[in-house]
């Protein structure tokens, strides 16, 4: 059998780096929070909302 070498994409983690203004967050957010709930994944839901109101107390 034949096996390809190591690469270094076979060491290497793919991230995706999202940035929203405060006013896309403010837009997107509760979709964001309720999608994560519907999903299952309770952080990204926890991560949305402090964020949510982190922008809200600088936006203030």
């Amino acid at each position: 059998r034949f096996s390809s070498a190591l690469s270094t994409e076979d060491f290497v983690t793919r991230l995706s780096v999202i940035e929203y203004s405060a006013a896309g967050l403010a837009e997107a957010g509760p979709h964001v929070a309720e999608l994560s709930r519907v999903e299952g994944l309770d952080g990204h839901g926890a991560a949305a909302a402090v964020r949510i109101a982190a922008a809200r107390e600088d936006g203030a």
